[in-house]
């Protein structure tokens, strides 16, 4: 007998809620049994990939690249990627192409003498645009 089964026979189906619920459980027991898990290992801040990441990153960035500080700009980079991607490599694109508008940005604010604050707020439009849109339509 399955998940959902058990939580119909338990007299939960007459509530939404604990039945949505049951049928969820149901579906996830069933796909992590079948090998695929829907809960994929993230690196949070207080995990051992994280204690194992951390340190790797600060003896390349500090001791290996020291002498030069673009090396250590864009490796900061890539590993602020690895980060992000090592929770979900989907939304990857999202902080690529947030990061991409940014840097064309403070290119643009560092040549243009009267135009800084039209592309500032371009910048925080589009980033806000992003995070807006994301968050609030799924």
């Amino acid at each position: 007998m399955n998940t959902y089964n058990q939580c119909k026979n338990e007299g939960s189906q007459s509530i939404i809620i604990i039945a949505t619920y049951c049928r969820f459980k149901s579906n996830n027991v069933n796909l992590i049994q079948n090998g695929l898990n829907l809960n994929p290992p993230q690196m949070l801040f207080n995990s051992i990939d994280f204690a194992i990441f951390l340190p790797i990153v600060f003896i390349i960035y500090w001791f290996v690249l020291a002498k030069n500080i673009k090396l250590q700009n864009f490796f900061l980079l890539i590993c602020s990627y690895v980060f992000y991607g090592w929770w979900d490599w989907r939304f990857l694109s999202l902080i690529i192409f947030s990061s991409l508008i940014d840097y064309f940005v403070a290119h643009k604010i560092s040549a243009s003498g009267s135009n800084k604050k039209k592309w500032l707020i371009f910048s925080i439009v589009m980033n806000l645009g992003l995070l807006g849109f994301f968050k609030y339509f799924n």
